[in-house]
């Protein structure tokens, strides 16, 4: 972050793709008790109120440093890369719906922060499931496989 601030600082970038907070949805504490049920609630919430608005303090003090056009990537769901889908301790559909569903939840609020700043968001989850679906991405009329 510090790094990121001193080169927007300088001068040096024009351009910052943020990306912070998803790896704090796999760390152990949080990850399985999701996954599992055991995180739900109060909870969960003040957790996704937690990593949302960090990112949206991250934002602003990297925008405060100069100027600089900001592009935030919204948080995959992990659970739909190969390394869990392949993986049948990750099968149930519940425990992975609850899991997408805490993933969702902070999305929209990442797209709120996103909106009343004026920045535009990638949409990582749409990507991922698109990378391991049959069906053609549509750009431009242009068919992508």
């Amino acid at each position: 972050m510090d790094k990121a601030i001193d080169a927007v600082r300088r001068g040096d970038v024009s351009t910052v793709y943020y990306g912070w907070g998803q790896l704090r949805f796999f760390d152990p504490h949080v990850f399985t008790p999701i996954f599992e049920g055991t995180l739900t609630g109060p909870a969960l919430t003040a957790f996704l109120d937690d990593v949302t608005d960090e990112v949206a303090q991250h934002l602003d003090a990297i925008a405060a440093e100069g100027n600089v056009r900001l592009v935030l990537r919204e948080f995959g769901n992990g659970l739909d890369g190969p390394i869990f889908y392949l993986n049948p301790a990750y099968s149930d559909p519940v425990k992975q719906a609850r899991f997408a569903d805490a993933i969702a939840t902070a999305n929209r609020r990442l797209e709120a922060i996103a909106d009343l700043r004026g920045i535009p968001t990638v949409k990582v989850n749409e990507i991922s499931k698109w990378a391991v679906s049959a069906d053609p991405v549509i750009v431009g009329g242009v068919e992508l496989r």
